[in-house]
């Protein structure tokens, strides 16, 4: 009965209905109060909930019932990097390594522990090992690529971003990256230069945040990679735009379209801040409002882009 209610929970989890899937996972515990699979996944919900201390304490009561399921001491290990306890998150990877120490996900894992401590070829070194064995990892590779920048390893960093970006295609972190790399090599346009300098001025600042919301990112938590890039819009380190797409992708339309409204009131001839509204509201099948408001739209250049909306709508 337990595993059948885990089952239809994680159908509900993977259809986003987290409400649902909390409730069936409530019912499994109730009925076994030492399931390890059902505390595991009353970790997993909360974190994507952005209800990191419950997840903490969830993933703490699974590793009392399993102290040797090494993926909820990695999952944990995450959490405790979310809340800046870097020495317990060490705990959690050396408890991983006491048992398997070529671990993908707690090498990749250690690799941000490095970063974090500005040991940089260390950190490359763990990755490098772990993509070893999950070559095709996103978090991996986008984690890899921000060190070799970090390093100045352009053209390596290059070929990690785009490995990364062939497999997350419209990763807003990935195609800022490759906008900084793309320059440095000579790749990039003209116009995109500026846009590189403040790339790479954000990565020197704030490398382990980018790697953080990159990492949730390529592991599809993008409520709490918004949040994340929340704060860090809120220091300087990030666009508003990228902001709102990225809580488009975390199913926060309200937000996404306060951000943007206030985007195009600043600056009338923000066109891509109405053509993302506008999206939006496709989103939400508010058709009337996508055939009202796409009337006028029109691109720098002329071309009457809200015709296509206004067919859509």
């Amino acid at each position: 009965n337990v595993r059948a209610l885990l089952g239809l929970a994680q159908c509900a989890f993977d259809k986003s209905d987290l409400e649902k899937a909390g409730e069936l996972i409530s019912v499994a515990l109730k009925k076994e109060p030492g399931s390890v699979d059902a505390w595991y996944m009353r970790g997993k919900l909360s974190w994507y909930e952005n209800k990191i201390d419950d997840a903490n304490g969830a993933y703490s009561q699974a590793i009392k019932l399993n102290p040797y399921k090494l993926a909820i001491h990695a999952d944990q290990a995450l959490i405790k990097i979310l809340k800046n306890d870097y020495v317990g998150a060490q705990k959690d990877l050396d408890a991983i390594f006491g048992r398997n120490k070529k671990y993908p996900r707690a090498m990749v894992l250690q690799g941000v522990l490095h970063f974090q401590n500005k040991k940089y070829r260390e950190a490359k070194a763990s990755v490098e090992a772990a993509l070893a064995d999950t070559p095709d990892d996103p978090v991996g590779l986008f984690c890899l690529g921000l060190i070799n920048i970090q390093l100045g390893s352009y053209e390596q960093a290059h070929v990690q971003i785009n490995r990364y970006m062939a497999i997350v295609p419209n990763s807003v972190e990935g195609k800022s990256l490759l906008i900084l790399i793309e320059s440095q090599i000579g790749k990039g346009e003209g116009n995109g230069l500026l846009a590189a300098d403040l790339a790479k001025a954000g990565v020197q600042k704030s490398g382990v945040e980018q790697l953080i919301t990159g990492a949730l990112v390529s592991s599809g938590n993008f409520r709490l990679a918004s949040d994340r890039m929340e704060g860090q819009v809120a220091k300087g380190q990030g666009s508003q735009l990228d902001l709102a797409m990225l809580k488009i992708r975390a199913k926060d339309f309200n937000g996404a379209k306060a951000l943007l409204q206030s985007l195009y009131q600043k600056d009338e001839k923000n066109w891509l801040a109405r053509v993302l509204e506008i999206e939006v509201l496709i989103l939400e099948k508010k058709y009337n409002d996508v055939v009202s408001r796409s009337e006028q739209l029109r691109t720098p250049d002329g071309a009457p882009i809200g015709l296509y909306y206004k067919a859509v709508g």
